[in-house]
């Protein structure tokens, strides 16, 4: 069998192949694989490198809204400092809490 006629067979096999591996498209965005790294700096000392827990309460899991998160990071709570947008961005916040609660 000669080298044209070879790939003139593999050619749609690895489009075949291709098409059938391809996931459907989701209509929500996955959760990011990993905390930002404002959490890491500003929020992994209380609550722990994977959110876990630890002086803080455990944030992973949370059944907080995202506007609840927000509002607690923004304006503090108990022992809890407040981050500004300037510490924490709102982008950063929604990467993280969609981490948090795999929403």
């Amino acid at each position: 069998m000669n080298i044209t006629r070879a790939m003139s067979l593999v050619s749609p096999l690895m489009l075949t192949l291709a098409a059938c591996s391809t996931k459907p498209a989701s209509h929500t965005a996955a959760a990011p694989a990993t905390l930002s790294a404002s959490f890491n700096s500003a929020c992994a000392g209380c609550h722990g490198d994977s959110a876990q827990g630890g002086f803080g309460p455990a944030l992973a899991g949370s059944q907080l809204s995202l506007a609840d998160f927000t509002a607690i990071v923004r304006a503090g709570s108990g022992p809890m400092p407040a981050f500004g947008a300037a510490d924490y961005s709102d982008a950063q916040l929604s990467s993280d809490f969609a981490f948090l609660t795999g929403k």
